[in-house]
């Protein structure tokens, strides 16, 4: 971001945060922003302030392959496998696979769940059985257990 964009935004997000949901326009163009609207205009501002980058896309979307491995941080195969164990559903243009954003993000959510299920579960095994009660110092010292 140029650093005249970056004050501009600055300004911007300081206006948002205490500001009311209005919108005025060239002459006297006025317009109140729904509040769905606005939070997302704060949070998109915020992002940016941050250095941060953003992709606005219809949930009705479509991705390809190749942009869902990359949204979910996996391989283009990867991904392949899970539609054809139909973990996500798709639909075939041609001999493409095209598969619809809001399913990605259904299963990101899905394993997001899951992942932090199966932490949780790791940490009461590892409570339940004294992990948390041993003596780590001779470990870290030298790597070998006292």
């Amino acid at each position: 971001m140029a650093p005249d964009d970056a004050a501009s935004m600055r300004t911007l997000g300081d206006l948002l945060r205490r500001g009311s949901a209005e919108r005025v326009g060239p002459g006297v163009d006025h317009a109140t922003i729904p509040e769905p609207l606005y939070g997302l205009l704060k949070f998109m501002v915020k992002t940016l302030e941050d250095g941060s980058s953003q992709v606005v896309m219809p949930a009705t979307q479509e991705l390809t392959t190749q942009q869902a491995a990359e949204l979910l941080g996996v391989s283009r195969p990867h991904i392949i496998g899970l539609l054809d164990d139909g973990k996500i559903p798709f639909r075939l243009v041609g001999k493409h696979r095209r598969i619809p954003l809001r399913e990605v993000i259904a299963f990101a959510s899905e394993m997001a769940l899951v992942q932090r299920s199966m932490l949780d579960q790791m940490a009461k095994e590892a409570f339940d059985s004294g992990m948390y009660d041993l003596d780590y110092s001779d470990i870290i010292k030298n790597g070998t257990r006292g």
